[in-house]
């Protein structure tokens, strides 16, 4: 299959990867409604990224704690992840926006 074909080849999906890419791009401009600091709020990226950090650092803990294996690949994409639906201005309970606040 060519490449040329659009949305149906590879090309296609090379264009949807870079989209997503593009799209995590800009959960640096999306604040949250806590502070980083005293001065400034929190963007959407540095949160997970943060809450990512923190869960790398601590999965052994998290381990002991659950009395079982957990799969750190998964809790990683998950603490990445879950903020995506803010990069339309969502909350992701409740609906409510973010931004204004």
């Amino acid at each position: 299959m060519s490449e040329m074909n659009g949305p149906h080849g590879a090309a296609g999906d090379r264009r949807r990867l870079f989209d997503f890419i593009a799209l995590t791009a800009r959960l640096r401009e999306i604040e949250r409604a806590n502070n980083a600091t005293a001065e400034r709020k929190e963007s959407v990226a540095e949160h997970s990224w943060h809450l990512a950090m923190v869960s790398w650092i601590l999965h052994a803990e998290f381990e002991r704690e659950a009395g079982q294996r957990l799969d750190l690949t998964k809790m990683l994409k998950l603490c990445l992840m879950h903020d995506l639906a803010e990069r339309r201005g969502e909350r992701g309970r409740g609906g409510a926006g973010r931004r204004g606040r």
